[in-house]
């Protein structure tokens, strides 16, 4: 401290000033002043014993404003609901065991219940959709930005909209509600739901009984938790920092809790890190209007906003590939195609047509565009249902390209049977930019429906209802083949139980197959001989027709229809065998063997399109083959 003297003159002219009091920045500040800082909400004061003293919000209330003037106010309670995970109003972590519907908010205005679905791992739940019961009005916020109000779909816009007594409104960043007394704001963006408010004394995460049982599994002792456990703790680092007035630790346990359940090849695919992330910055945004810098880029996480006006359905949710939003399988509905590894259901065959579904699902989680599927036939396209989101191709008899193999051998069982297989497959289009590279992937399909010939089996009947029949029952169809006798061309006297046949009279034969489709398959009488003894393979034997021809040793032998449809006639003259000692005038037995044949040219007479016979007469233990008997009195 100097000292300074000055003469009476001098000191005449000098203005004496009190400095007592602080000094910021080179400025004075008396005790009874104070300094406000509008951009911060402090204020600088000098207490009694020119101290600088800085005030700032009281303990409960944050700084909150526009940028040039702000003031402390008492911020929002906020309870985040994300993942398995609900952070209440309290920074309280409440864990999600099970599928259910918890009520995450009480009061006399609204209850709110979220509602939880597995997604790529069953014992990893996540947030589906939000009800929220207002009075007597009950609105569902879904997956895909959709809103229903009593069951019936809302268009909404990003200008907000008073309906049924709250305020609706849509824009890229979610669906937002609020409702007029408490000023309950919620917010939901199909991943998380924020619920803000003023007057919200209530609790978040009370839990609503009956639900199902929890899903669990062992623990996968491969799962590196380290790294997931440095990706979460990002939260603690720039730029979170610029929110740390709401404690991250919160939501970085809860994030580390659930990224530890995933290797490393899938943890990508339900984004669960950037998740817990993306709601930690909103709950910043909503509680203190604080917006966080470029996080997404120091974490590497991709803003998904296309999922939030894509619809997935039940057994789906969505997933961002390569800047395209789609539908993965959920585990729970994945696991049955897994087990099979299939890509969807059984091949359906029917009696004239061939179904196959896959799951939409399955094949964009295995890269594969359903748009470009198609059958051998490239015009054949599978149709895609807009609801379930399954792929059906629906292809009648040998259209679409179909292979059709007469004769085959059935893999796999213990019976030799002769089959007619109609062979299809699913492929993908080339829609590459040129025929020298794609980068896609290529698939191929295989399927096929066996319509199998019945095994040989013997009904005989004398002729006493003038036809004999059996009911075919295959792995694939049912049907019944019929023959029945007439005494005339047009099919119109039948022949009766008493109807005398003499010697060298015509008699016809109908074949008859009911039960298939005519526009696919016909039945062919391949051969018919009589014998007397009821075994087919008897030694004495005389043949009408041979390799679906008539004899040609018989010119009283015709035929009509042979291979054409799902009908044919034989007529021929009657006899009687000459040897007395055979057992004439006593019963002649007439046998006739039916194959099916996909209908075509090769199935007629002469046509070398079916298996020719190896012997000069079928055997009776023969597999593959249909015989039908009828009994003649002699």
């Amino acid at each position: 401290m100097g000292s300074w003297s000055y003469t009476k003159s001098e000191a005449e002219g000098i203005v004496y000033e009190d400095l007592t009091g602080c000094r910021s920045g080179g400025v004075i500040i008396s005790e009874v002043a104070q300094i406000r800082n509008p951009e911060n909400c402090t204020v600088l004061s000098c207490d009694a014993h020119d101290s600088m003293v800085f005030r700032g919000c009281p303990v409960l209330e944050v700084c909150m404003g526009n940028n040039t003037n702000k003031e402390c106010v008492r911020p929002p309670s906020v309870c985040t609901v994300t993942g398995s995970t609900v952070i209440d109003f309290f920074n309280e972590v409440h864990s999600i065991p099970d599928r259910c519907a918890y009520e995450v908010m009480n009061n006399s205005e609204v209850k709110i219940y979220a509602v939880f679905e597995e997604r790529l791992l069953e014992d990893v739940l996540f947030l589906n959709y939000l009800q929220i019961n207002i009075q007597q009005t009950v609105i569902y916020l879904e997956q895909g930005g959709i809103v229903r109000i009593n069951s019936q779909i809302q268009t909404l816009t990003s200008t907000p909209q008073q309906l049924q007594g709250v305020e609706l409104s849509k824009d890229q960043t979610g669906v937002t509600l609020k409702t007029p007394a408490t000023k309950t704001i919620v917010h939901f963006d199909g991943d998380t739901a924020h619920v803000t408010g003023f007057k919200l004394n209530v609790l978040c995460c009370l839990s609503t009984p009956s639900c199902d049982n929890p899903q669990s599994k062992d623990v996968d002792s491969t799962v590196d938790c380290s790294v997931s456990n440095e990706y979460c703790g990002l939260m603690s680092q720039a730029p979170f920092t610029a929110c740390h007035i709401i404690d991250p630790e919160p939501y970085i346990t809860a994030c580390k809790s659930t990224t530890c359940k995933y290797t490393a090849d899938n943890r990508a695919v339900d984004n669960v890190a950037c998740q817990y992330m993306e709601a930690y910055a909103k709950a910043c945004f909503l509680k203190v209007n604080v917006t966080l810098g470029d996080w997404r880029s120091n974490a590497s996480c991709c803003k998904i906003a296309s999922c939030l006006d894509h619809y997935c359905s039940d057994h789906e949710f969505c997933v961002e590939k390569l800047g395209e939003a789609g539908c993965s399988c959920r585990a729970a509905f994945a696991s049955k195609y897994h087990s099979t590894d299939t890509l969807g259901e059984p091949t359906v065959c029917m009696q004239s047509s061939i179904k196959v579904t896959l799951a939409e699902c399955l094949l964009w989680d295995k890269g594969l565009d359903s748009s470009t599927l198609h059958l051998n036939d490239p015009d054949c396209k599978g149709h895609s249902d807009n609801q379930t989101h399954m792929l059906t191709f629906l292809l009648e008899g040998d259209a679409c390209g179909t292979e059709v193999i007469v004769g085959a051998f059935l893999q796999n069982t213990h019976k030799n049977d002769s089959h007619v297989i109609y062979k299809n497959k699913i492929t993908m289009g080339n829609s590459s930019l040129n025929e020298t590279i794609t980068r896609q992937k290529q698939v191929e399909i295989d399927f096929s429906c066996a319509v199998i010939q019945p095994e040989i089996q013997s009904a005989s009947f004398r002729i006493k209802d003038s036809f004999v029949f059996q009911h075919i029952e295959t792995e694939v169809l049912n049907y019944t083949v019929m023959m029945t006798a007439y005494t005339d061309a047009g099919f119109n006297h039948h022949v009766e139980n008493d109807t005398d046949i003499q010697l060298n009279q015509r008699i016809w034969l109908e074949m008859k197959m009911q039960g298939l489709d005519d526009n696919t398959v016909a039945v062919v009488t391949d051969s018919c001989w009589t014998t007397n003894q009821s075994s087919p393979n008897s030694s004495l034997s005389y043949y009408l027709v041979i390799d679906r021809c008539p004899n040609p040793a018989d010119q009283t032998v015709e035929m009509e229809g042979n291979g054409l449809g799902l009908s044919n006639s034989v007529s021929f003259r009657m006899f009687h065998f000459a040897d007395e000692s055979s057992g004439a005038n006593s019963e002649i037995y007439l046998h006739c063997k039916l194959v099916l044949c996909p209908k075509s040219p090769s199935c007629v007479c002469g046509a070398t399109g079916l298996r020719k016979r190896r012997s000069s007469k079928p055997g009776y233990a023969e597999g593959g083959q249909a015989l039908i008997t009828m009994v003649w009195n002699n």
